[in-house]
């Protein structure tokens, strides 16, 4: 279907086979077009229990398409096309429910994206599989919002790009549409050779999801245009982050939460910095809260665990500041945390195992700060690292864990004995008697709720 103006609506096609030279199914309009007005459209229709076959091209190509509540269920996609899925559409309620494609590691696995800077919401892509690439997973463009991506399989091959990546790129001006409020979970993301998860825009949600050995950052929150809004509000929590070549969570912009993520094996662990600056020697990046993450570096120390960081592309780059660090245990690295950003508040963390430093406060972070109830060695005399210990809230000695080796089951659980038990604050002003320091509750205090977001 190619032709201006042309209408499937409240239709079926069950048990099919799709096939075509360069693309299986096409709903589409390759010419230029002038408006919405313009394109094919496509209402109430599902394809379901079909298979598109042999496509060099797409293996599904919704293009200039406008309509709502198309529905693609149970579609396998075979043969060698260049993207699997690719919809660039004007409409509400596309739904791609256990759509397959084995990209021959020569491949993408979606494209997903929204014509003329017009607006598209209540998209849902679930259960599936997008394996073997060589390209970007799952790419999601302008001005897709409001969407839901979950229970998704992504496996990236040798030299492949991001494994998802929510991508603002194309609002260029002021009155630009901006890709937002989507929702990321229980996703798998293994093997690609970039990002796992890349990501522009706001308010998005990435929870509950397993990254492991990307190329590149495990999960790399951007904030990179003047023309955009500051990125901000992205919550990236309860997920397991193992194995990536890069940081495990990069941290750009406002008001995120970083929180309650298992981190293994990466090459740093998490690291806040500015992204762009928008106005001259002032951080675009504050009051975001980094809490109860297990950041782990490996058996051989090496990297920094959680750092505030200077942008060596941002001239005179003020640094972060005015961030909340609440009940991390950071243990096995060379460079435990460093950090520098003014109006800091850090507090009830495990900073310790480390082979550099464990808890450095540089002298631009000790203006406005707010710490205390901190577990970390002594460097010598009273001081942790640029930081006074205050004797009656922090603790200088070992912390006491059960175990520090990822993988058993009371990894980072503090000991019967430890003296981090209930020696926390929840106001920031005095001891509770209940909040244990570190990420994880133990014995009588623990409660369900610090194991999940």
């Amino acid at each position: 279907m190619e032709d201006q103006g042309t209408t499937i609506s409240n239709a079926g096609f069950t048990n099919c086979t799709f096939s075509g030279k360069n693309t299986a199914l096409a709903w589409q309009r390759w010419q230029i077009q002038n408006g919405p007005a313009d394109f094919p459209i496509v209402t109430n229709v599902l394809v379901k229990d079909c298979t598109m076959l042999s496509a060099s091209d797409r293996g599904i190509s919704l293009h200039y398409l406008e309509g709502s509540n198309a529905v693609f269920h149970n579609v396998a996609i075979q043969g060698s096309p260049a993207v699997g899925i690719y919809a660039d559409v004007n409409g509400n309620g596309f739904k791609f429910i256990n759509v397959s494609y084995d990209g021959g590691g020569a491949a993408q696995g979606a494209y997903l994206a929204t014509s003329l800077n017009f607006e598209s919401a209540n998209w849902l892509m679930r259960g599936c599989s997008f394996t073997n690439l060589s390209g970007i997973g799952l790419h999601i463009r302008n001005a897709l919002k409001t969407s839901t991506f979950e229970n998704l399989t992504l496996t990236g091959a040798a030299g492949s790009s991001h494994g998802i990546f929510v991508d603002d790129s194309l609002a260029t001006t002021p009155s630009s549409k901006h890709v937002s409020t989507l929702t990321i979970r229980n996703s798998i993301i293994s093997g690609f050779g970039g990002d796992g998860v890349r990501v522009n825009g706001n308010s998005h949600t990435i929870r509950d999801c397993t990254i492991t050995g990307a190329g590149g950052h495990g999960v790399n929150l951007l904030d990179e245009s003047t023309l955009r809004p500051v990125a901000s509000l992205v919550q990236c929590v309860s997920n397991t982050i193992t194995d990536c070549a890069g940081t495990g969570v990069v941290v750009e912009g406002q008001t995120h939460t970083i929180g309650y993520n298992t981190l293994l094996r990466n090459g740093e662990g998490i690291r806040v910095r500015n992204g762009i600056l928008r106005t001259a020697g002032q951080a675009s990046n504050k009051s975001n809260t980094i809490i109860r993450n297990a950041i782990y570096g490996s058996s051989i120390p090496s990297g920094s665990g959680l750092w505030e960081a200077r942008n060596p592309a941002i001239t005179n780059d003020p640094g972060p500041n005015t961030n909340t660090y609440l009940n991390n245990t950071v243990t096995d690295w060379a460079v435990g945390t460093e950090f520098r950003g003014f109006s800091n508040r850090i507090q009830n963390n495990i900073f310790f195992f480390n082979t550099v430093t464990n808890f450095r406060v540089l002298p631009s972070g000790l203006s406005a700060l707010r710490a205390g109830w901190n577990c970390a060695p002594r460097v010598s005399g009273n001081q942790f690292d640029g930081i006074a210990i205050d004797y009656s809230k922090d603790i200088w000695y070992n912390p006491g864990f059960s175990s520090r080796t990822p993988g058993d089951p009371d990894f980072y659980f503090l000991g019967p004995l430890s003296p981090c038990r209930d020696r926390g604050t929840t106001n920031g002003l005095v001891a509770d008697g209940h909040t244990d320091l570190g990420c994880i509750e133990s014995g009588a205090s623990e409660v369900a709720s610090w194991r999940r977001f």
